[in-house]
């Protein structure tokens, strides 16, 4: 069982790095054509050709990399759990999920800071909506 969580495990980071790799060929391909065309940007003449189809399945082959890690996740904590003497308390899961609050907080501040630096406004509501509800975040495959 272990093998294949491996296997699992490295099947999804192999789709973390494959999901990334497409964005930025989309990035290329519609934003960075001026520089190998004389064209005005975003340009979307190369929509509907291979390279944009291959980059499409790249995208959807991916998607199964954050399910999969929270399934590793899980099946990890419920190894730990199992049996009549556990160790896992919920003094651990308190403390674990203090760990994960305090830097989600620290880096959605610092988000929210560049993204109002850049001219992107938002009223203090919705700072606060988008940080209970994980919206507006770069973080919002962060589950609570």
């Amino acid at each position: 069982m272990n093998k294949r969580l491996l296997t699992l495990s490295g099947l999804a980071i192999l789709a973390v790095v494959m999901n990334h790799a497409s964005h930025y060929g989309f990035i290329a391909m519609f934003w960075w054509t001026d520089r190998y065309l004389p064209v005005a940007v975003p340009n979307y003449d190369q929509m509907g050709s291979i390279a944009y189809y291959g980059l499409i399945a790249a995208q959807k082959l991916a998607v199964f990399s954050v399910p999969a890690f929270l399934f590793i996740t899980g099946m990890f904590l419920s190894y730990a759990a199992r049996g009549e003497k556990t160790h896992l308390t919920w003094e651990m899961v308190k403390r674990r999920i203090l760990n994960l609050v305090f830097p989600y907080l620290i880096w959605s501040v610092v988000y929210f800071a560049v993204d109002f630096a850049i001219g992107n406004r938002l009223t203090p509501i919705e700072y606060v909506l988008g940080l209970v509800t994980v919206s507006n975040s770069v973080f919002f495959f962060i589950p609570f």
